[in-house]
């Protein structure tokens, strides 16, 4: 992949397809894929109509090199880490967007985006960039407590007592189905 430019399409099966680039719809494909609502293969399958501009028109027998694409391009060429997961897009997202839009001057929710046309929009590697870059804030402070939790790290006593005050905030949610959401709410 060419990290030079802002690929706003991809070549499957040796055909280029357009992509939806901007960050609010690779977090919608990111989200679906961590969703526990769907079977794999369904989640797959939603995620890459919501990547591909024309999915419909990708045949078949190309499925899985567009999923590998999508992965490649979603993750900026880097490979999966075998870490703990230390944030969620779904519940860090309102920690997130502030950092970043800091880092780039501007409110990134202010870039229009028309996922019709496919027009507009922050890339998602310009988010991401912006994202990598953006320094000592909330956010960082949250990872950090995250990462030494993760670890078996002691917090000093200043962060015990930020983790303390902060908890929702730090603690990674778990997402449950609805019937699973149901079964919780028997037993309590």
């Amino acid at each position: 992949m060419d990290y030079l430019t802002l690929p706003t399409a991809l070549e499957v099966g040796g055909r280029s397809y357009a992509i939806r680039y901007d960050f609010r719809a690779v977090i919608d494909v990111i989200n679906i894929l961590n969703s526990t609502e769907y079977q794999e293969t369904e989640k797959y399958f939603c995620a890459l109509k919501v990547f591909y501009v024309d999915f419909d028109s990708i045949p078949m027998r190309d499925y899985q090199e567009a999923q590998e694409r999508c992965y490649e391009f979603i993750s900026y060429g880097n490979a999966d880490s075998s870490g703990p997961a230390l944030m969620s897009w779904k519940q860090d997202l309102k920690y997130i967007i502030p950092p970043v839009s800091k880092t780039l001057g501007r409110d990134v929710r202010s870039f229009a985006y028309d996922p019709a046309s496919n027009t507009g929009g922050l890339h998602w590697w310009t988010f991401l960039s912006a994202y990598m870059e953006m320094g000592d804030c909330l956010f960082s402070q949250i990872l950090k407590i995250r990462e030494k939790k993760s670890r078996g790290k002691p917090l000093d006593s200043s962060e015990s007592e930020w983790y303390q005050r902060n908890r929702a905030m730090v603690d990674l949610h778990d997402c449950y189905t609805a019937d699973e959401e149901k079964l919780l709410e028997e037993w309590m």
